[in-house]
């Protein structure tokens, strides 16, 4: 039996014939969503050894209280089955559904830099992350798709410039060396994007990671000071990492680590800083009125010690601050 009538199969005795099948079971136990969630957690068992992601878009053109309880309802029913939900929607719109249903909390739950919708979101996503741009070379073969060109041979050129990307990196397991191959000149787009697409997967791998996550302890003195928050550092880091190769842009890892834990632990000046990366001078800087929550973060000696590295490392200005604001969205 294929994947599909697998899960065909046990979706049927998952779900309910009609509402008035449904209806009828809710009425009969005490605890109907008890009984959902075994059933949910048996259906994803049997699907092994396949890995199950369930894919969500368009939430952000729902209903603020639809969005909240559809993604309360994946933590509280689904969070014990191994299953990765992917969530596309806009980030901010999600903050403001949090913010409209829970309204009443604001006076009593807050934090310097965050919002009451961040706060949240925090909770419900392991890693967020932008959607990259498509680049050039790749948009200009859409668009002769799109008109009927013919792009057998490009295809052809580009299956074979990703395999021989993949070769070329095989066995390159730092962080560093994987940077200094993509910074070489290349004057071919598609054998560059090919290239930058291999090294973004390398980086992925579980022994760059473990090198990569020892590059990066040194800037545990400037991070929250909780278990949690050295992992969710290591892995936006990748993200913004990856994201930043994908765009063609080549940002200095200690600068990227800085905005990095800057957007994690003030996600509102990490926004306002995309917006206008002058701020990060300074409020004065900008010529025009700021946000006195912003003003008064970037007065704040935490914020300053991150902004200025530390003893670690150089730190951000306008011009690093600049490159790393397209990496946000």
């Amino acid at each position: 039996m294929t994947l599909w009538g697998i899960i065909l199969a046990f979706t049927r005795s998952l779900l309910f014939g009609s509402p008035k099948a449904a209806q009828s079971y809710m009425n009969s136990v005490s605890n109907p969503m008890n009984k959902v969630r075994e059933r949910f957690k048996t259906l994803i068992r049997r699907l092994t050894p396949y890995r199950v992601a369930i894919l969500i878009d368009d939430l952000d053109r729902c209903r603020s209280d639809y969005a909240v309880a559809l993604l309360e309802g994946i933590q509280t029913l689904f969070r014990d089955a191994p299953v990765i939900f992917v969530v596309a929607a806009d980030r901010r719109w999600l903050n403001a559904c949090y913010e409209e249903v829970y309204q009443s909390l604001k006076p009593w739950v807050n934090a310097p830099g965050k919002s009451l919708g961040t706060l949240f979101l925090e909770k419900t996503f392991q890693l967020s992350t932008s959607v990259p741009a498509v680049p050039p070379e790749l948009k200009k073969e859409y668009w002769e798709n799109l008109i009927g060109i013919d792009t057998a041979e490009i295809e052809g050129k580009q299956k074979e410039a990703i395999q021989q990307a993949k070769e070329k990196l095989a066995d390159i397991k730092g962080e560093a060396r994987l940077m200094s191959i993509l910074r070489r000149k290349n004057t071919d787009p598609l054998e560059q994007q090919a290239l930058r697409q291999a090294v973004v997967v390398q980086l992925g791998k579980y022994e760059v990671v473990k090198r990569t996550e020892h590059a990066l302890r040194k800037f545990v003195p400037l991070i929250e000071p909780n278990p949690r928050s050295m992992k969710r550092m290591v892995n936006a880091y990748n993200t913004y990492r990856a994201l930043a190769i994908l765009l063609g842009m080549d940002i200095n890892r200690d600068q990227l680590a800085l905005w990095t834990i800057l957007s994690l632990r003030w996600p509102q000046l990490a926004d306002a800083l995309a917006d206008a990366p002058e701020l990060i001078e300074g409020p004065n800087q900008l010529g025009q009125s700021v946000a006195a929550e912003i003003s008064s973060l970037l007065e704040t000696q935490e914020v300053r010690e991150v902004i200025q590295g530390g003893t670690i490392c150089a730190p951000l200005d306008t011009e690093t601050v600049r490159p790393c604001a397209h990496l946000r969205s």
